[in-house]
Parts: C-alpha cells; sequence; structure tokens
C-alpha cells in the first residue's frame, strides 16, 4: 500500500482495491461526503460504480456510525445524480 499524497480513495477504486477504501474510510469516516473525481463523484458514486453490493454495503455500516457522514449518499455530483440514482441506472434491467 503506498501514501495517500499518490494513492488516494479514487485511484485505489479505479483499481478495484475496496481494502483499500474500507481502510481509508473507516480512519477518515467523515470524508465520505468528500468529492473524489472531477465530476464530484463521493465514496458511494464511486462503489455503485463497482457493480458490486459489498463496498456500498460496507460504505454505507461506515456512514451509519457518522452522523455528519450518515446522509452522504444523497449527495449529488457535478450533473445531479446521487448514489441512489447512478444504481438505479447501473442495474436496470
Amino acid at each position: 500500500m503506498t501514501t495517500d499524497d499518490y494513492y488516494g480513495p479514487y485511484q485505489a477504486a479505479l483499481e478495484e482495491d475496496w481494502d483499500y477504501i474500507k481502510n481509508y474510510f473507516k480512519k477518515n469516516p467523515y470524508a465520505l461526503i468528500n468529492p473524489l473525481s472531477a465530476a464530484r463523484d463521493n465514496a458511494f458514486q464511486v462503489a455503485v460504480f463497482s457493480n458490486s453490493k459489498q463496498p456500498l454495503e460496507y460504505l454505507l455500516g461506515i456512514a451509519k456510525e457518522g452522523s455528519m457522514a450518515m446522509y452522504a449518499y444523497l449527495e449529488k455530483n457535478e450533473y445531479g445524480d446521487t448514489a441512489l440514482h447512478e444504481g438505479c441506472c447501473q442495474w436496470e434491467p
């Protein structure tokens, strides 16, 4: 694992390093509301893009413990989309 200066949560998500993501946000739960990408996607939106429910479930568990981060999954990105919206669009039949 490298330092956050060169390898942050967004880069970890691109490389599907979900262990890094889990550890990062477990140590920094209030960072869940911070934008990670140029489109201002936060950790929940990035987790939805993984097409795996495990990273999203883990982040929701972390958010449940912190009052400031509890509703971070409702934050909108640059396009006005929340993680819930992205999830609906990703997993349509």
